[in-house]
């Protein structure tokens, strides 16, 4: 029963005012209720179990804000385990988020209080924790303050290099934590220098490898147009911040930068070719299956285009100018465009704020000089379009058929708990005959009396 049929069933036995013994009735009411709510709320969570479990066991990244599938992975028997000062326990974490992208809440916080710890070994574990999970999938840590994610990159760069855990731990304090002046002062002439200006954009090209994609023609940084520009300015400008964060540390500077402009730059497709494009749907919608924020806005502009291909067009000969003759009727399910021009979306200001897109449309002149302007519906306002993978049509069959699935093993469960229900009752049934007719037989007949 639906959550919907089940509140109507509810309804139902609601007393009225003029019942007899209507408090006691209310109070009964309102304790079915909060049964019946806490039976769905635990159903919804062994469903959001299975759901990320089954994302676990495929590889399928999860959708960091939905707070159902954070639960689900804080309730793994993984993440119940976990100790931050017990290797033993890390690799199970690494491999969750690994699958998942969702990193268990027990775990940033464990690391957040591990990260002023004055016990170098417990330290030098949530480093290499941290640093593992940055190499696997960096934005899951990438909302832990800036300044501890520069200690955790130090501290592992440090104990690397061959520096002990007490003298790494106090060097990446000094660096990130607890900077002197004369240290700040270094740090900006540094960044004054063509060395460090070079170091910068050799981290930037790494970002925009990290986009790349094999057998696609990419962009690159150093591209003269407008959308490249405006990624080496916001490339730039973090790459400086985290620099001087870090106490001058190049390499961590180079991956938090790479983490952070990942968020909100990616190489997009979305629009046709592969262009820089920030607020890019591939960047803000990083989870699910690969392309599916293409796909799904590709049709959804066909929608928009053209309407339902469903439908069967029919073209009389007189529509296309033929007066004279007998040419047949033409039958075609391939509309014309409603549009004169090309539909794209374009990130505005509302986008980071919303994460939705506003529909432009294309056109050319007859001289091929091109405008922009946005995408009215017949009220006249403005469209805009939100990806979801929810909405998704490929995404949604896949989860109708694995709620099928689901269901159909409940109801196989359900009869088999029916048929050993039944098996019990007759059983029963059969032992309360046997010693009904046990004790009805007269007792001379075991030869126990006389006659």
């Amino acid at each position: 029963m639906s959550p919907a049929e089940q509140q109507a069933e509810l309804a139902k036995t609601k007393p009225q005012a003029n019942d007899p013994d209507y408090a006691l009735k209310l109070d009964a009411y309102g304790k079915l209720g909060a049964l019946v709510q806490k039976s769905n709320e635990a159903i919804q969570a062994q469903r959001d179990a299975r759901r990320f479990n089954e994302a676990l066991s495929m590889g399928e990244k999860l959708d960091p804000s939905n707070k159902s599938m954070q639960k689900a992975a804080d309730a793994t028997d993984i993440a119940q385990s976990f100790r931050i000062n017990e290797a033993t326990t890390h690799d199970g974490i690494v491999q969750q988020v690994a699958q998942t992208g969702l990193i268990p809440s027990q775990v940033t916080t464990q690391l957040s209080a591990i990260s002023r710890a004055r016990s170098p070994e417990a330290v030098r574990q949530g480093a290499e924790l941290f640093n593992r999970l940055y190499d696997t999938d960096p934005a899951s840590v990438g909302d832990m303050p800036k300044d501890m994610q520069g200690f955790y990159l130090t501290v592992k760069q440090l104990t690397d290099s061959g520096m002990s855990s007490e003298a790494a731990i106090e060097q990446a304090q000094n660096l990130t934590y607890n900077q002197t002046d004369a240290l700040k002062a270094q740090v900006a002439s540094t960044q004054s220098t063509k060395e460090y200006k070079k170091d910068r954009s050799k981290a930037m090209d790494s970002a925009v490898s990290n986009m790349a994609q094999w057998f696609r023609w990419d962009p690159s940084a150093d591209d003269q147009t407008p959308e490249a520009a405006r990624f080496r300015n916001d490339y730039q400008a973090l790459y400086d911040i985290n620099y001087r964060t870090t106490g001058g540390n190049a390499d961590a500077a180079k991956k938090m930068t790479n983490q952070q402009v990942a968020r909100t730059w990616s190489i997009s497709e979305v629009n046709g070719d592969a262009k820089f494009m920030k607020y890019a749907p591939e960047a803000l919608y990083n989870y699910g299956p690969a392309g599916w924020q293409a796909a799904q806005w590709k049709a959804e502009k066909e929608q928009l285009m053209y309407g339902d291909r469903q439908a069967t067009i029919t073209t009389s000969p007189t529509q296309l100018g033929i007066t004279s003759g007998s040419a047949p009727v033409i039958e075609t399910k391939t509309p014309e465009s409603r549009i004169g021009g090309e539909l794209e979306i374009t990130p505005d200001v509302l986008t980071s704020r919303q994460g939705d897109y506003a529909i432009m449309v294309r056109t050319k002149d007859k001289d091929g000089i091109e405008a922009v302007q946005p995408f009215y519906d017949k009220h006249g306002r403005p469209l805009r379009w939100k990806p979801s993978l929810e909405e998704w049509e490929p995404y949604k069959k896949m989860q109708q058929e694995r709620e099928k699935r689901d269901q159909d093993e409940m109801l196989r469960g359900q009869a088999i708990r029916g048929f050993k229900d039944k098996h019990r009752a007759l059983d029963e049934q059969y032992k309360r005959l046997h010693n009904e007719r046990i004790n009805n037989v007269p007792n001379f007949i075991y030869g126990g009396g006389t006659n």
